[in-house]
């Protein structure tokens, strides 16, 4: 039954994209954190007459203070990608609902995270009403448990060629309700492949840590940062499986107890210190 409605998401991904892509409309994806909405906008963007022309995206929520209406004239001939526009305040949402009264001079795509009724004091009516031309959803990972294991099976062969999934791993990642979506299942999967010491990654092997630390001052990129994200969720998934104990919790994800509690401390992260 999993792999039939992977199967059929993946499908539907494509003709989406096929769909969105001849058409001028813009469009609205509304897609948990952590699903693919940046691929599924370049690949609309790559379908569509405008591919030879800019793609340029903004990441609301990681670029406060953007101006869309700039970026619009900056994509023009192609595409712009707006994600998380609820992060925009409201004179750049106005502004913007503004440009695009006109003859936009680019395609527009928008991302929000959950469905825009659900955000209504987030988004200025008028700015939605512009936006929500073609609307597209991405479901969660976990109604998709066979995608989950395809990607991980993409990233091991990626990282270690020859290298297998172990059933008992398998069942990990069908069983597992990725609140990180696909960029929790890159991470794991790559962060697994790095402590890996057999030909076959195992069950085990994603709960370890590779013991190396992250250059200090080092630049992140959005995808990193989306990333750092998904360690936030997996170490509160962890202490709240451990009952708030750290020392248990930093066992489990294998940290130094004192690594662990510099992580609490910068993800603002409240436990018991036992």
């Amino acid at each position: 039954m999993a792999s039939e409605s992977g199967s059929s998401w993946k499908k539907l991904r494509v003709h989406a994209a096929r769909a969105a892509a001849s058409s001028s409309s813009s469009v609205l994806i509304v897609a948990p954190p952590g699903t693919p909405s940046l691929e599924l906008a370049r690949e609309i963007h790559a379908l569509s007459p405008r591919a030879a022309a800019p793609f340029v995206h903004v990441d609301a929520r990681r670029e406060r203070g953007a101006n869309p209406s700039t970026a619009l004239v900056e994509a023009r001939g192609g595409t712009l990608l707006l994600e998380r526009v609820e992060y925009c305040d409201d004179a750049a949402q106005a502004a913007f609902a503004h440009a695009l009264l006109a003859r936009p001079a680019a395609r527009v795509i928008a991302t929000l995270p959950t469905p825009p009724e659900r955000l209504r004091k987030a988004l200025r009516e008028e700015l939605l009403y512009r936006l929500n031309g073609l609307a597209l959803s991405i479901p969660p990972l976990r109604e998709r448990p066979q995608e989950a294991l395809e990607l991980a099976l993409e990233v091991l062969a990626k990282e270690l060629p020859h290298a297998r999934l172990g059933a008992c791993a398998q069942r990990h990642i069908l069983a597992h309700d990725w609140p990180g979506n696909e960029h929790e299942v890159v991470w794991l999967v790559g962060r697994a492949a790095l402590v890996c010491d057999s030909d076959t990654l195992l069950a085990h092997h994603l709960l370890s840590r590779p013991e190396r630390d992250e250059p200090a001052g080092s630049a992140l990129t959005v995808e990193a940062r989306s990333l750092r994200e998904v360690e936030e969720l997996l170490i509160r998934r962890v202490l709240e499986e451990q009952g708030g104990n750290r020392s248990q919790a930093a066992r489990v994800l294998g940290l130094h107890r004192a690594t662990l509690h510099l992580k609490l401390r910068a993800y603002g992260i409240v436990s018991r210190a036992d």
